[in-house]
């Protein structure tokens, strides 16, 4: 045969082989079917199965309703490592695999409980229990200590998006509002918060620092939340604070500073889409367009000035620092924490600012005698603003304001819908706030002061009968204080300026005397429990409210230099009390 005999074979064999190799490849590939059930034999759906050679994930899947799944792509005559996990399960591995030709190849997988999970020690209304004891829907927020690592201001942003059947709201732009949490959705009839108890006392203080808690157990339904009776109608947050450990003094400190800023913030038209858009809809209404829209008439209104949205937005700070110290001996524990949170909000001239301070300790006078306290200290400044009001809210407004009007007039005044020698046009863009001088140009002042504390003794009278007696006190000390100076440009002007002033004072107190007998058996466990529980609480809240005043500088804005006190003030003393006889077996 001549080469030329030689090369036209050789060209007429190569596509046959090229069409071969795939079909080869293919035979070599093979998978693996298998079955995934619990401790008592019970299919188990869900399981994520993942393959792996030399480390590296080769092929994954998960198990269907019945337990069965199945592994594609495999290499034939090749070891696997077959790895099976699902929450609340132990892990397991099938090591060396190894995968034969064809689809024979066959797994049965039994997976057991995670047992750790059932030993687990979750907070119940006075007392704890494990996990595995309880039948009623409790859920806890796992890695506490990986929440306060993100700027978390309050418990609310701790809980958001991280326990199941537990929804957090909060209030866009004002860092002066806390988040909404409701535990059993929204109801229609009263307030849905629910009851927060920390370290076993019912809690109405100021916010926690969160760099101080250890645990939280949310009692979601009626059979958890009900040994607390009627306050726990929307549930209950059961907190534990940290507490001191036997060793040498720890010290630990966390300081952060971050900042936020809004995005996907909605847009507003432009100077000529919003007259546009009010010429048509007069067309369309069969009426005449106001002349401030008329580009002819009122070529100011065509000129784009000010993107509201983009003025009361701002990007804010944020700083955190929190420094702890706690240690103990055999006979006495303590911790001790300062905290501090400054934090600016999304809107200009929004903010928030907290002090906390927390002393914990423990002290054993004897081997059955225990005593001990917690006290709490929290000081608060906010500065928020209206957000909710499709009138009068700051970021309504800054939809609504006239895009052809700037923030500020050539004096340097916060300019109006229009310009003085243009009033003839007011009305084409009704009663409007300028959105930036709602944020900047009110004047307030809000401390609050809340002191909590309680103290304990606790005696072991036999061998599983205590006896526990705790005494709570909650002051509050709230001043509001808010001047309003008039309002001279063009939209919604008022020519009288107001100063609203409110104290309101809350003084609460709560005596628990809890019996609890626990003995083990075997197996078995008993547990009786026995409160009684007194707790009483006066509120004293006035409020003044006047205006016409000469002056509008801070060193003015006093109720005595009004020139008319609006109304009577009023002054509301609220008094209530609560007596508890609780039982549990």
């Amino acid at each position: 045969m001549n080469k030329s005999n030689l090369l036209f074979h050789f060209l007429w064999f190569v596509p046959f082989l090229l069409l071969g190799m795939p079909h080869l490849s293919a035979q070599q590939l093979s998978q693996i079917r298998g079955t995934v059930l619990d401790h008592a034999g019970a299919p188990l759906p869900g399981v994520s199965i993942v393959a792996t050679a030399l480390g590296e994930s080769k092929a994954a899947t998960s198990s269907n309703a019945r337990g069965e799944f199945v592994l594609t792509g495999l290499k034939a005559d090749k070891s696997y490592g077959i790895h099976f996990t699902l929450i609340g399960y132990q892990a397991y591995e099938e090591k060396n695999f190894l995968v034969k030709a064809g689809d024979t190849n066959s797994i049965l997988v039994r997976l057991h409980m995670t047992s750790s999970d059932l030993d687990e020690v979750v907070v119940i209304g006075y007392g704890n229990q494990k996990r595995g004891n309880l039948t009623t829907a409790i859920s806890s927020l796992a890695n506490v200590q990986k929440q306060t690592e993100r700027p978390t201001t309050n418990i609310g942003e701790m809980l958001q998006g991280n326990i199941a059947g537990v929804t957090v709201m909060s209030t866009g732009g004002d860092p002066s509002a806390n988040p909404t949490v409701l535990i059993r959705g929204m109801g229609t009839l009263s307030d849905e918060s629910p009851l927060y108890v920390v370290d076993g006392v019912p809690y109405y203080g100021g916010p926690l620092n969160p760099n101080d808690i250890e645990s939280i157990d949310i009692m979601k339904d009626a059979a958890s939340a009900a040994i607390y009776g009627a306050q726990a109608a929307s549930g209950v947050i059961a907190i534990t604070t940290k507490s001191g450990k036997v060793g040498a003094p720890r010290f630990n400190i966390d300081l952060y500073k971050g900042w936020h800023n809004a995005t996907s913030l909605p847009s507003a038209l432009n100077a000529q889409e919003y007259a546009r858009v009010y010429r048509e809809a007069a067309a369309a209404a069969g009426t005449t367009p106001a002349a401030g829209h008329d580009p002819a008439k009122n070529p100011w209104g065509q000129e784009t000035r000010t993107v509201w949205m983009d003025e009361i937005f701002q990007t804010g700070q944020i700083t955190n620092l929190s420094a702890q110290v706690s240690g103990g001996s055999e006979r006495s524990k303590y911790s001790t924490s300062f905290g501090y949170h400054d934090k600016e909000g999304l809107l200009k001239n929004t903010n928030y600012r907290r002090f906390t301070y927390r002393l914990k300790s423990e002290y054993d006078l004897s081997k059955r005698v225990q005593v001990g306290q917690n006290f709490f200290v929290n000081h608060s400044t906010s500065r928020g603003t209206n957000t909710s009001s499709s009138y009068s809210g700051s970021i309504i407004n800054a939809i609504y304001m006239n895009p052809a009007a700037p923030v500020y007039d050539a004096n340097g005044l916060f300019h109006g819908t229009v310009p003085f020698d243009l009033s003839g046009f007011s009305s084409a863009y009704g009663d409007t706030y300028n959105p930036v001088a709602l944020l900047l140009r009110p004047t307030v002042s809000n401390p609050n002061l809340n002191l909590n504390g309680n103290a304990f003794i606790k005696v072991d009278i036999v061998d599983g009968l205590t006896f526990k007696s705790n005494f709570a006190v909650d002051l509050t000390r709230y001043s509001y204080k808010r001047f309003d100076p008039k309002i001279p440009e063009i939209g919604r002007s008022n020519s009288m300026n107001y100063l609203e002033h409110n104290e309101r004072n809350t003084n609460r107190w709560i005596w628990d005397q809890q019996l609890n007998y626990r003995r083990s058996f075997g197996k078995h466990t008993f547990d009786a429990l026995g409160v009684y529980s007194v707790q009483k609480t006066r509120i004293d809240d006035y409020t003044v409210r006047a205006q016409d005043f000469a002056r509008e500088d801070d060193w003015y804005q006093y109720i005595g230099n009004a020139g008319r006190i609006l109304d009577l003030p009023t002054s509301i003393v609220t008094e209530d009390a609560l007596i508890s006889a609780i039982g549990r077996i």
